[in-house]
């Protein structure tokens, strides 16, 4: 023992004991990550997102793998749309660069395309998004579904999108080159001089109620939001809109045109010609209404609905929305889920109404309408939510 404190005292075990005192100090303080699970959801000022709580024994150490993999360049829009801290994303191990649609990937006019575009830039859409895209997946194995988003990157950091990719063969999970698909359109002007993201609150409805009518002019399908379930197989339904016979209003967050059909092209003439930036609805259902009195020669669009018209077919609540907006919140109460396909035998889609149900959380497992459906029709995505969450 003496030996060994002498040998430690001589110059020459300092610098030993030194040496290895510092690389344990090194090993002990390896960067780390924690990866965090996504306990709950919420919604802010009209963007989505997930609130994230830290599991402090699920740690991840950092890899080669995770670090950025090919910087991605970021478009002048998404400046317009995209918080600045979602513009400092980068593709990664949990994030995905998405081929671009209209650049990387075009969809086929001899398809049954079913389009629902993410327009707000959010790289995490809630498990309610899922749930739609899911449903259109699941209830339309004919058809080529296109889930659309102009945030750079997405998170797969539950691995959710790998999954329904890989049962989904016929979904198709992408980015959007809005520069690309607006170029040569009656809406490129109004896309290009940028105002649609100014001095309004709806830059992202704005985008959204222009690229519908170009995307469907383009290639032809159907356009659905991502606040609707489908809950039929609707593929044999072709050139028409949603439609309220009680508000005589036809919505343009349901519809389907086949490629070059005149009234989605009549449907951007119309947005070239009285696009207001910070009226949504003149954008959305108003354009729809008018220009379905235009082509249809009336002023009534019960008519319409009652009778023929060689430029669209109106499709009744029944069919394509179910319940009336005053009374969304049916779709949340518990227990009224019951025999839904019984009660509801016309229903292809049902319509939730996301500007006024998106601050309602839908407890999981409460035998509502939704918590039915969507147990039903977006399998794979419920199970994920209940994983993950309380409500969805």
């Amino acid at each position: 023992m003496d030996l060994v404190l002498k040998w430690i005292k001589s110059p020459r075990g300092l610098v030993l004991v030194s040496f290895f005192t510092l690389v344990v100090i090194v090993l002990l303080n390896v960067d780390r990550r924690v990866i965090r699970k996504i306990k709950n959801q919420y919604i802010y000022n009209d963007t989505e997102y997930y609130n994230q709580a830290v599991y402090e024994d699920e740690e991840y150490e950092d890899s080669e793998d995770a670090k950025p993999e090919q910087e991605t360049s970021v478009e002048w829009w998404q400046r317009e749309l995209c918080k600045p801290d979602v513009l400092k994303l980068q593709p990664s191990e949990t994030h995905i660069k998405l081929p671009m649609l209209g650049r990387d990937i075009v969809p086929s006019q001899n398809d049954y395309n079913v389009f629902l575009g993410e327009t707000a830039c959010n790289p995490r859409p809630l498990y309610r998004a899922w749930c739609s895209v899911e449903s259109y997946a699941y209830e339309n194995p004919q058809a080529r579904v296109w889930f659309h988003t102009t945030s750079p990157v997405i998170d797969n950091g539950d691995s959710l999108i790998t999954h329904l990719e890989e049962v989904y063969d016929n979904l198709k999970i992408v980015g959007t080159d809005l520069t690309k698909i607006f170029s040569g359109t009656p809406c490129e002007k109004i896309f290009m001089d940028g105002k649609w993201a100014h001095n309004t609150p709806w830059p992202a409805n704005n985008i959204s109620n222009l690229l519908r009518n170009v995307v469907l002019w383009l290639w032809g399908g159907l356009n659905s939001d991502t606040d609707c379930i489908c809950v039929r197989n609707l593929t044999h339904v072709r050139n028409m809109l949603s439609y309220d016979e009680e508000g005589k209003v036809a919505n343009n967050a349901i519809m389907h045109f086949d490629a070059g059909h005149p009234f989605a092209y009549e449907l951007m003439k119309y947005l070239k010609k009285n696009f207001k930036i910070a009226t949504w609805v003149v954008n959305g259902p108003g354009a729809a209404t008018e220009v379905t009195k235009k082509l249809c020669g009336t002023k009534d669009l019960n008519e319409v609905y009652l009778h023929h018209c060689d430029s669209v077919t109106l499709r009744p609540l029944r069919e394509m929305q179910l319940f009336r907006w005053p009374v969304w919140k049916n779709y949340f109460k518990s227990d009224k889920g019951d025999h839904f396909a019984e009660k509801h035998k016309d229903a292809y889609i049902v319509h939730l109404y996301n500007k006024l149900s998106k601050k309602t959380p839908i407890t999981i497992g409460n035998k509502g309408i939704y918590d039915a459906i969507a147990k039903e029709h977006c399998p794979i995505t419920y199970d994920a939510a209940k994983r993950r969450a309380y409500f969805f």
